[in-house]
């Protein structure tokens, strides 16, 4: 842009044709008010709204005729329509003489666009009050616009498929969530599509989802009480604070199991063969969970077992059975048919209720083992920043599929009890969670793997 001072210290602003085009709003309302263009704005707003949604990020997606119909409202001041060939800047106020605009006009400097001058009203010294009053006007209309602007986004909500990521490889954890987002897709009137990203312990999924658009079309399914620093070392993403809970869908606990062949059928004669076989007992663990899971069962119970790493329940299974482990310590649903069958025994479940897949496992507390779960939970995430109202939607259409009988069902044959309830319901439970790993690995001085 080049601006020249003429006489009576007016200005004279002009941006080559070439330039403004390929120019964000934002830079070229920058670049004007470092040339002291005060009373210019970028041209053709009115006419499509391209260059609004550019200046105001919250704009992005909206309609063009709803953005033009907002700033032409602005004619009520008496702003100036600019043919639409005009690129560049363009005056901000009527030139003819009425009232209270008087003095404001006379802080309109002469334009040019391209090539092609303006007409250059005659005006006098420009009145500071009356530029205050503009800039007042200015930000009332645009913090007006850009509200109704995102009630009529968010009222329309979802007008297009919604994707639900499962930080886990399918066939596992993505399941239940596959149930969901076909009854989801009906309450919502739009399909609900599984998307899995794996790896990292969850961690990839988790940020992918923290790092789109903050509009409700992505969601995580995920629990989160194991994403904290305490598990996992050196981790450096903050699920609490990057992503924003939408519901609990269900909560549960891990179990403990013991080999099929093992000459034990409780809690208490389990613990009493650990006393009796001190070092010789081997306990399997999956992750870091897992692992502080079963320090803090043996620290409470008296006990000596030896950890073994293994990479997945499908291995932890094989080795309950062949006796290669003595103990282990994970979600129930991957062995149901086995513990039916008798090849594995279930001893104690680890939630704050008992399991409705496995009724007759008595839980830790009811064996004596006080002040100790091994409970989780899991439910529905989205990036930080996501507007209440599309959060509430969200909230109200999983609470929807959560009273669905066969939903239900599929719950109670995975061993979880369903949830629902508010938007921080999850959140807070994950709080929890982290807290109960931190104090936990405080008290045995565990340092994450």
């Amino acid at each position: 842009m080049r601006c020249t001072v003429e006489r009576g210290n007016t200005r004279r602003c002009a941006m080559p044709a070439s330039e403004s085009p390929s120019a964000p709003a934002w830079a070229m309302a920058r670049r004007m008010l470092a040339a002291r263009c005060t009373a210019c704005v970028p041209s053709e707003l009115g006419g499509g709204g391209a260059a609004l949604r550019g200046m105001v990020p919250a704009f992005r997606g909206f309609d063009s005729s709803i953005l033009s119909t907002l700033w032409n409202i602005g004619n009520v001041f008496s702003l100036r329509r600019w043919p639409p060939g005009s690129i560049g800047i363009r005056p901000f106020l009527e030139s003819r003489p009425t009232g209270r605009f008087q003095a404001c006009r006379s802080d309109v400097p002469s334009i040019e666009t391209g090539d092609t001058p303006m007409p250059r009203p005659p005006f006098h010294r420009p009145s500071s009050p009356c530029r205050r009053w503009l800039a007042r006007a200015a930000a009332t209309a645009l913090a007006l616009a850009t509200a109704a602007g995102g009630a009529w986004a968010q009222a329309d909500f979802p007008n297009r498929p919604v994707k639900l990521v499962v930080p886990f490889a399918a066939g596992g954890s993505d399941t239940m969530a596959r149930a969901f987002a076909e009854k989801l897709g009906a309450v919502l009137r739009q399909p609900v599509v599984v998307e899995n990203k794996p790896g990292g312990a969850a961690i990839i999924g988790s940020q992918h989802v923290a790092q789109q658009p903050a509009d409700g079309y992505t969601m995580l399914w995920l629990g989160g009480g194991s994403l904290t620093p305490v598990l996992i070392k050196d981790l450096k993403f903050d699920i609490l604070k990057s992503l924003r809970s939408v519901v609990s869908i269900a909560r549960g606990g891990m179990t403990l199991m013991v080999p099929g062949a093992m000459p034990v059928n409780n809690f208490s004669e389990f613990l009493a063969y650990a006393k009796a076989n001190p070092g010789k007992l081997n306990y399997s663990h999956t992750a870091g969970s897992i692992l502080l899971a079963t320090e803090m069962l043996k620290s409470k119970a008296g006990f000596e077992a030896v950890a073994i790493p293994y990479k997945g329940s499908t291995q932890v299974a094989t080795a309950l059975m062949t006796n290669e482990i003595q103990m282990g310590i994970d979600v129930p649903v991957f062995y149901l048919g086995m513990i039916k069958e008798g090849r594995i025994k279930a001893i104690a479940h680890g939630a704050q209720e008992r399991s409705p897949s496995l009724p007759d496992v008595p839980t830790l507390a009811e064996v004596g083992v006080r002040d100790l779960t091994f409970a989780f939970s899991y439910g529905i995430w989205v990036p930080a920043g996501t507007p209440d109202a599309v959060v509430e939607k969200l909230n109200a259409a999983y609470n929807e599929v959560l009273k669905d009988a066969s939903i239900r069902e599929r719950l109670a044959q995975a061993g979880v009890v369903p949830v629902g309830g508010g938007t921080e319901v999850h959140a807070q439970t994950v709080k929890a969670e982290h807290d109960m790993w931190a104090a936990a690995a405080k008290q045995i001085g565990y340092q994450p793997q």
